[in-house]
């Protein structure tokens, strides 16, 4: 069983309900991990970040103007969350190690990567093209890893 880390956009990729790889591959993942494939991990900032976004951003005011709709898809995400991932604390230590990290492009990345290593995550999922390149813990775009997965799934059959 490996932990894989999400990143914010890969948590985002489950919710944005779009025709694209990204999507299906997230949705491939979590469906793995719902069997006990794999471990899901996500940060309480991406959590944080993700329901933000979701209630405040100007990309889905737009798609969606009411208000409730975007809180109750905020809350939705809260709750896969629970009911998936391991939520993963940022703590003091942490988050001096991603201030001192300064192979990340920004602080947030910097404090994903440090989580990462602080929960032994073998792996972060990302579609952030700049983010994680150097990081200790390995990233994989969504697809890349549900080839992965699928592949290593078959070799078990």
């Amino acid at each position: 069983m490996s932990r894989i880390l999400l990143d914010t956009n890969a948590l985002l990729e489950l919710f944005v309900v779009r025709d694209t790889p990204t999507h299906a591959a997230m949705e491939q993942i979590l469906s793995l991990c719902r069997e006990g494939k794999d471990e899901l991990l996500v940060t309480s900032l991406t959590l944080k970040d993700a329901s933000y976004l979701f209630e405040n951003g100007a990309s889905f005011k737009r798609v969606a103007p009411d208000r409730q709709f975007r809180s109750e898809q905020a809350r939705r995400i809260r709750e896969l969350a629970f009911a998936t991932c391991t939520i993963c604390g940022i703590d003091e230590d942490i988050a001096r190690k991603a201030h001192q990290n300064l192979s990340e492009p920004d602080y947030d990345d910097a404090l994903v990567a440090e989580c990462a290593l602080a929960y032994d995550a073998e792996v972060i999922i990302s579609s952030d093209k700049e983010a994680f390149e150097r990081s200790i813990v390995p990233k994989a775009s969504p697809q890349r890893y549900a080839k992965l997965m699928a592949k290593r799934e078959q070799a078990q059959d």
